[in-house]
């Protein structure tokens, strides 16, 4: 009986602990955030901190995470740092090594693009794998700058990555381009991450996404590159270039388009602009 006792103390002490744990940290580690963010962090408080030197390699290669208010920098840190762990990165060519800030510009890309679903981590894409520049890839025999495959791989032309965060304005970005490619398929696989996208949207999306590719095809005038024409999932991937880094411009060429993305994406990156 006093074993008993004793062990029923002890489950108290823990939970009067774990109270005044919680208590702290929403009271004085994080006054500033909000209340969806303090309880998205109360359900994960093992979460491990983007160490300082990455968090400025952030700050300076990816616009989107820049433009963020304290409290969401931190959660986007947070999702970066578990990418970084969850997955294998693979040097190719001459890269002799994969570098903490190579993982962390790959992961920010990654990080945006799932913005809008914090339990996505594209779990069934395991390797990445990152080559100085274009190479020639063994599914097609051709040149690539980036591909993403069904046996769980993402590939990357570091070059191409860097350059397209650099330019933020042009509408071309790999890094955002090859992770709109890994959406679609982790959105397909039966896996632990599955059918989370909004299937209305994305079908009214792919609707309207025809009938701008006939007119791409006709000569008129688009805010869409021609290499969107290729298929429907490239002009996906275009379009969410387009989507984050001209914003104000996609939506005045194309609303209905536009709306559709954001429901897709469930984000507006035009309210993280400053």
């Amino acid at each position: 009986m006093q074993d008993t006792t004793s062990l029923q103390e002890g489950y108290v002490s823990i939970l009067v602990v774990l109270i005044v744990t919680l208590l702290f940290f929403h009271r004085y580690l994080f006054p500033g955030l909000t209340a969806s963010t303090k309880n998205y962090l109360h359900q994960k408080l093992n979460f491990r901190k983007l160490e300082p030197k990455l968090k400025y390699v952030l700050q300076n290669a990816n616009p989107f995470y820049a433009n963020l208010n304290q409290g969401d920098k931190l959660l986007f840190e947070k999702r970066v740092r578990k990418f970084m762990d969850m997955k294998t990165f693979i040097a190719r060519g001459n890269i002799t090594k994969v570098t903490p800030e190579m993982k962390t510009v790959i992961a920010g890309a990654a990080i945006q693009i799932t913005y809008g679903f914090p339990t996505v981590y594209f779990k069934h894409f395991y390797r990445i794998y990152i080559y100085p520049t274009h190479y020639r890839s063994t599914t097609t025999g051709k040149y690539h700058k980036g591909e993403v495959n069904t046996r769980g791989a993402i590939v990357l032309s570091w070059k191409n990555l860097v350059e397209g965060f650099k330019d933020y304005n042009d509408g071309i970005n790999l890094g955002l381009h090859e992770m709109a490619h890994a959406l679609q398929l982790e959105n397909l696989m039966e896996y632990k991450e599955f059918d989370f996208i909004n299937s209305k949207a994305l079908q009214d999306f792919y609707e309207i996404a025809e009938l701008e590719i006939a007119r791409i095809k006709k000569g008129e005038t688009s805010i869409f590159r021609k290499y969107s024409i290729t298929n429907l999932q490239e002009f996906f991937s275009v379009a969410v270039e387009i989507f984050f880094e001209r914003p104000g411009k996609y939506q005045d060429a194309n609303p209905l388009l536009y709306d559709l993305l954001k429901k897709i994406l469930k984000i507006d990156p035009q309210m993280h602009t400053k």
